[in-house]
């Protein structure tokens, strides 16, 4: 019997892009955001068979802004999703902390339990502002608080490191003590040449990445979380399990403007022009831009690229046989001991996280 799928359905619209951001996202009118929703349920409607077939492991909203979509839009795509998918596991939400609202919190509760991933980024005023974000430092208080009011109990926060020498972590870490959510997510920052940042600082360094990186990690855990994948720490129970699915190799359905999902053996994206994935869904088309079969050679490199970004590793007996080029990598990395193999699984050291790249590049 074939595993269930996870689900990933993207919201393409923002109030306004943020200076660093380079994900597929636009701003809207009410109108525009309309008709997106009716197309993406379409596209929802033409995986009936595959849905009903494999069913839903977890759920993933994100985008783009998802919470900016208002109570009666909402209602509409969760009435929707929730009728045909019928996810039995974890159900994601990505918000904004402007947008938390008890309406809107109490609209999610009606379709289930919902684990929320809160677009803090920062908690250094002048840094929100410097990306370009449409909160302050109070709002994600407040959006906290509000959570909490309504036993929201399971949330994640995003975090961006390493911007810039003139701020440290003290601000990020003082909150995260005094919030203590169940879940982080911390990216060091990407600077993209088309984005504005990218022209207000300077690229970030390997100094800065190691200050910033080196005492965010001991803080969190100092504080009791547990690192379970390359930057993502959770309170006990509380992993993410969407993206665990993700970096196990399984499959997942993508929806949505400019969406990726792999279902075994074949890897895809979706139409990122808007006209065009509007047009072909109404003509009853699968929106795909890009369909690649993935070779064993190529899930093979996949199995070590994703599986070693978990703390847990890959079990040994899911690796061998190894090829030459695999045991010399392995015997190479385990020998400067940025690989090590611990409960016949074989997981990066904690050097070996930093480094990451450096050891795929023998496996490829």
């Amino acid at each position: 019997m074939k595993n269930k799928l996870a689900v990933y359905i993207h919201i393409p619209f923002c109030r306004k892009k943020c200076y660093y951001c380079d994900f597929l996202s636009f701003t809207s009118s009410e109108e525009k955001r309309r008709e997106y929703l009716e197309v993406l349920v379409k596209e929802l409607e033409l995986y009936s068979d595959l849905l009903y077939e494999r069913g839903v492991s977890s759920l993933y909203f994100g985008g783009g802004t998802p919470s900016l979509l208002s109570e009666k839009e909402l209602e509409y795509l969760f009435s929707k999703v929730f009728e045909k998918a019928k996810p039995q596991g974890e159900i994601t939400f990505e918000m904004n902390p402007e947008d938390v609202s008890p309406s809107k919190l109490k609209l999610l509760k009606n379709y289930g339990d919902f684990r929320i991933s809160l677009g803090a980024q920062s908690f250094e005023e002048e840094l929100l502002k410097l990306f370009g974000r449409n909160h302050g430092v109070d709002e994600i208080f407040r959006a906290v608080d509000t959570l909490d009011s309504l036993d929201f109990n399971n949330y994640s926060l995003d975090i961006i490191y390493a911007v810039t020498e003139k701020f440290n972590m003290d601000k990020n870490i003082s909150a995260i003590k005094a919030i203590y959510p169940s879940h982080l997510s911390c990216y060091a920052l990407e600077l993209h040449p088309s984005r504005p940042l990218a022209k207000l600082i300077e690229e970030p360094n390997e100094d800065l990445y190691k200050r910033d990186w080196d005492k965010l990690k001991g803080s969190l855990y100092s504080m009791g979380y547990e690192r379970y994948e390359i930057s993502s720490f959770a309170r006990e129970g509380r992993l993410g399990f969407h993206n665990l699915n993700y970096w196990k190799g399984g499959d997942y359905l993508g929806l949505g403007l400019g969406a990726h999902g792999y279902i075994h053996p074949y890897r895809y994206s979706n139409e990122r022009n808007l006209r065009a994935y509007i047009e072909r869904v109404e003509v009853g088309e699968l929106p795909l831009a890009t369909k690649d079969y993935i070779s064993h050679q190529d899930k093979r490199f996949e199995k070590f690229m994703l599986g070693l970004r978990l703390v847990q590793g890959i079990k040994l007996e899911e690796l061998y046989p190894l090829s030459p080029k695999e045991k010399k990598a392995m015997d190479k990395h385990l020998a400067n001991g940025l690989l090590k193999v611990r409960e016949q699984r074989l997981c990066l050291s904690e050097e070996g996280f930093d480094l990451i790249n450096h050891v795929l590049v023998d496996f490829l």
